[in-house]
């Protein structure tokens, strides 16, 4: 009964009202979309630069802890502990072999 009342105009302008209506919110919805996404973007750039940031400080603690190793571990190094701490060589009849091959 409703659509009798209205002239086909009227109709087709309400039909194109509702059209630009829908589609105004559809171009929201993807715009909004958009900026969600660049901003997601971001985060996870930020989050790759602070965790590339965070393994060249490790691969660099790393690389530390592997030379100082390497140092402390030096036979001229540990006899110098050896030697701080009071620790002698015993000639080879004092020493016992726990384990004979």
């Amino acid at each position: 009964m409703r659509d009798t009342l209205l002239r086909p105009e009227v109709r087709s302008l309400i039909g194109r009202g509702l059209f630009l209506v829908v589609l105004g919110a559809v171009l929201l919805a993807e715009a909004w979309s958009v900026v969600v996404i660049e901003q997601s973007i971001r985060n996870a750039s930020d989050d790759y630069a602070r965790l590339m940031r965070q393994q060249r400080k490790v691969q660099a603690d790393w690389s530390r802890l592997v030379l100082e190793y390497g140092h402390l571990s030096a036979p001229v190094a540990l006899e110098k502990r050896a030697r701080r701490l009071g620790m002698t060589y015993h000639p080879p009849a004092q020493t016992i072999l726990l384990y004979e091959d």
